[in-house]
């Protein structure tokens, strides 16, 4: 063998080649499975048969271009060029908006919702208690041997000027596995936070924003993601006030006690009557002597335990095989529109 022609020639070409990494792809379904927001799910539900029903979602990955695929909706985003393109398939438009031209979009949209040209500076005092924990359990998700890890994270905030504090809490039950090719995914998602925090001042814009204890904690929630051993085949996350147990450690709706709380109901109409009335929902109102609807156990439970929603993702499949360029591009003959977060600007 002609060492000299390999090192010259052979060895650049693979590296060449390594660089650029291998295609991947994945398909997962989001829904909503368990809080007083699925109780409003299956509300909408009687008017929509869309409404509460799963999300399925395909994610591809090439070179510095990631495509997401929902419906008639599609994103890609550039890491090269710092670009989010949207893409609406029925309507055949696309429009596209710069990482910087997000920024201040989002800048601006904060200003408005808070009324100062400038985003103040929140006085609110952040405490965090974030925890990722493997329990040693496995399953299989997608044909992968998955490990189970809890991540919990709990926020309590105090005002200093009132004295009043609360408590927001995140449970997720996270089963992760090996699976060829999500290194792909990886180093393009590690790229992407790196591009968007440098992107326009976003970083102190956040800080600014939520206060430095906020971006704290994001980033530790950040650091034990990145810990996680393989890829997330399945979560469960449960969002609520005060203690939120993940979806693993909760008692079966069998074992559970009666509720002493508001029901699932009570609660549903309290958040809907928050809303300006919207709990008048159509003309037609149920006569008084109408005895409520029954609500199952669990819904009951979950109100009272303060879990306002939990969703469930899945992976359904994946794949390393080549992807196609002209997925990730605009199709030929569509209308070029202004992107609508361009308008908060």
């Amino acid at each position: 063998m002609n060492i000299a022609l390999v090192s010259r020639f052979v060895l650049p070409a693979l590296l060449a080649t390594a660089c650029l990494g291998a295609d991947f792809t994945y398909t997962d379904q989001t829904e909503i499975t368990g809080g007083s927001m699925k109780s409003l799910m299956n509300l909408a539900a009687r008017f929509s048969k869309q409404a509460g029903a799963p999300i399925t979602t395909v994610h591809r990955y090439k070179d510095h271009r990631m495509g997401t695929f929902t419906g008639d909706q599609v994103n890609i985003t550039d890491i090269q060029a710092e670009t989010i393109t949207m893409i609406d398939t029925k309507k055949k438009e696309y429009s596209v908006i710069t990482f910087a031209e997000m920024a201040e979009a989002m800048k601006a949209m904060m200003a408005k919702m808070s009324g100062a040209k400038k985003p103040a500076k929140s006085d609110v005092k952040m405490e965090w208690k974030i925890s990722a924990d493997n329990t040693g359990k496995t399953k299989e998700v997608a044909g992968v041997n998955a490990k189970h890890t809890i991540l919990k994270m709990q926020a309590q905030g105090t005002d200093p000027q009132s004295g009043q504090s609360g408590t927001m809490a995140i449970a997720t039950d996270i089963w992760t596995g090996k699976v060829p090719g999500y290194e792909t995914a990886q180093k393009f998602n590690m790229e992407l936070g790196k591009k968007l925090m440098v992107s326009a001042n976003v970083n102190p814009m956040m800080a600014a924003q939520l206060g430095e204890s906020m971006m704290s904690g994001m980033g530790e929630v950040a650091k034990k993601m990145s810990e996680l051993d393989g890829m997330p085949l399945q979560s469960v996350t449960r969002m609520g006030m005060g203690n939120v147990p993940p979806a693993s450690e909760a008692p079966t709706a069998a074992a559970a006690p009666e509720s002493q709380g508001p029901t699932a109901k009570e609660a549903l109409g309290g958040a809907l009557k928050g809303l300006g009335g919207f709990g008048r929902f159509g003309r037609k109102q149920p006569k008084a002597e109408e005895p409520p609807p029954a609500q199952p156990p669990e819904a009951n439970q979950a109100a009272a335990s303060g879990i306002l929603m939990e969703t469930t993702t899945t992976v359904m499949s994946f794949s390393s095989e080549a992807i196609d360029p002209s997925l990730l591009s605009v199709p030929s003959g569509f209308k070029q529109v202004e992107h609508p977060m361009k308008k908060m600007r």
